[in-house]
């Protein structure tokens, strides 16, 4: 385990595990859900990054190419990538940031064109800095895509601040089937995710830019500009809600309405970021 710090923050970074969370303090406080047991699933981690596609892919379907198999119990499509998955190789480290790198060979059933991807982590101050690369590494030009996948503490009381202008519907099988313009209050009124009721909806018009008030801290979350849209899942009965900064919709690779995924050619590299920025309520 990575244990990067700073003077008011301090992150625990599982490389064998996705390179993904397992904790995320500020100021004594959590500011992602802790991850669970010595050994834990990619769901039960405080977050991960989604590369190199973001959320479902419907039956894993490829157009030209072999179904992807389903990569999550129970879930029948190929979902969040595959580097959720991978052992990352740590590449760099000092005391507030380090920098992972995988290398991504294709199998069967699996994403059908190799890569290469890095996740920096950087600490200063206040504030949390990440950043996700791939890198296609096949000899034709690719579909694309990055995200991040943070499980943030929700409670009773909390407030939720993202400006948005529509969503995308989901069918039965959680996949977006309609594209429909609203505004934050139908979702999160005066601030106030339902509780009673699990949302798993991708948002669009989104700025970039989300805020989280609890009682004793506030996060401020800033993106880079090419992850437009606000992935939210918010399970019925959970004390956490998944805010996803990501850089296209779920299925966009069969979604003919949907903005298409970034075409990577031959060892062309996507980046994109995010930053936490956290002080006391």
């Amino acid at each position: 385990m990575l244990k990067l710090a700073s003077d008011d923050i301090v992150l625990h970074v599982l490389p064998d595990r996705g390179g993904g969370l397992m904790k995320f303090e500020a100021f004594g406080r959590q500011v992602l859900r802790p991850g669970k047991g010595l050994a834990p699933h990619p769901t039960e981690l405080a977050g991960f990054v989604l590369v190199p596609f973001c959320n479902r892919i419907a039956d894993g379907r490829l157009p030209g190419h072999a179904p992807l198999k389903p990569n999550l119990p129970k879930e029948p499509h190929a979902i969040h990538g595959e580097g959720w998955h991978a052992r990352w190789k740590i590449a760099e480290e000092s005391a507030n940031a380090a920098l992972l790198s995988l290398d991504y060979v294709p199998s069967p059933g699996r994403w059908p064109w190799a890569f290469s991807a890095t996740q920096e982590f950087r600490l200063e101050g206040q504030k949390f800095h990440h950043t996700l690369s791939v890198t296609n590494q096949a000899q034709e030009p690719t579909p694309a895509g990055l995200g991040f996948h943070p499980y943030f503490s929700y409670r009773r009381g909390d407030l939720l601040k993202a400006s948005i202008k529509g969503v995308w519907e989901s069918d039965e099988a959680r996949l977006p089937n309609r594209h429909v313009l609203i505004d934050d209050e139908k979702y999160w009124p005066r601030g106030r995710i339902d509780e009673a009721a699990t949302l798993d909806h991708c948002f669009t018009g989104w700025d970039g830019q989300l805020q989280i008030t609890r009682r004793d801290i506030t996060i401020q979350v800033t993106t880079s500009g090419n992850l437009p849209f606000l992935h939210i899942y918010a399970p019925a009965g959970e004390a956490f809600v998944c805010l996803e900064p990501v850089s296209h919709v779920p299925n966009a690779i069969n979604l003919m309405d949907a903005p298409p995924m970034t075409r990577l050619m031959p060892g062309e590299t996507l980046s994109a970021s995010l930053t936490y920025d956290v002080s006391l309520t």
